[in-house]
């Protein structure tokens, strides 16, 4: 994770305090690790700009991972801001705008 990352994930959990992620599957094949999960937070600061909702947000999510030593060596997180902009109040999405 670069210094940059880490910065933005901060701030993300500081703009959605309680956040709560719930694993609905773990899958590991060879030195690979699956993870689908869902997260649940409230939207209660500073997000990318966006004042303070009060909204509750959610979202799927599916994380891998590749083991090394025993440990998680690489991540590959997935990205889905949009659907916690949508949520907020801040963007739709081209397919969801009448």
């Amino acid at each position: 994770m670069t210094r940059h990352d880490r910065h933005a994930c901060c701030a993300a959990y500081r703009a959605l305090p309680g956040l709560h992620a719930a694993e609905h599957d773990i899958v590991a094949a060879g030195k690979t690790l699956t993870v689908r999960y869902a997260v649940e937070a409230t939207h209660q600061g500073n997000l990318l700009g966006l004042t303070c909702t009060g909204r509750r947000v959610h979202w799927g999510a599916v994380d891998a991972c590749h083991l090394a030593d025993r440990m998680i060596g690489e991540e590959w997180p997935p990205g889905n801001m949009a659907a916690v902009l949508h949520q907020v109040g801040a963007y739709t999405p081209p397919w969801l705008a009448t």
